[in-house]
């Protein structure tokens, strides 16, 4: 796989945004989604002030993404189970077969996360590719 083009983040708090702006100013496309319009003009503002970054595009759900661009996903929504298990089962079924979805979650085992999804923790999923289901925590330096 070549270096990730284009990253998708579901949550756009303030570990979303951190993640956000870490890829756009490496030059990567960044999507984010937020049910929340506040959210997403918040980001908008912040990154509009900074020069020099890729694209950071915001959508209300994830049916807007481009999915066949995203190269890595990532789940930074807030800690409850039930949404980050919600997320990534929507993630796995709309990303391509070799993404590689994460969770910025700090309160729950990537297979917690992940339990019940056809990629977790087997040696090989659809097409034959390997599992590509990552925990990312505290992995960025905050930007801001």
């Amino acid at each position: 796989m070549s270096p990730f083009r284009t990253v998708a983040i579901a949550g756009g708090g303030t570990m979303g945004a951190d993640i956000a702006l870490t890829f756009a100013r490496a030059g990567r496309a960044v999507h984010v989604t937020d049910p929340s319009a506040a959210v997403r003009e918040a980001l908008a503002s912040r990154f509009a002030a900074l020069p020099g970054l890729a694209p950071v595009t915001g959508h209300e759900e994830s049916a807007s993404v481009p999915w066949d661009a995203v190269d890595l996903w990532i789940e930074a929504a807030p800690e409850r189970l039930d949404l980050k298990r919600r997320l990534f089962a929507e993630a796995e079924s709309r990303a391509r077969p070799d993404a590689i979805l994460a969770s910025n979650s700090s309160g729950f085992p990537i297979s917690a996360i992940a339990t019940g999804r056809d990629r977790q923790r087997a040696p090989r999923c659809r097409r034959k590719r390997r599992l590509r289901v990552a925990a990312v925590r505290d992995r960025f330096p905050v930007p801001w």
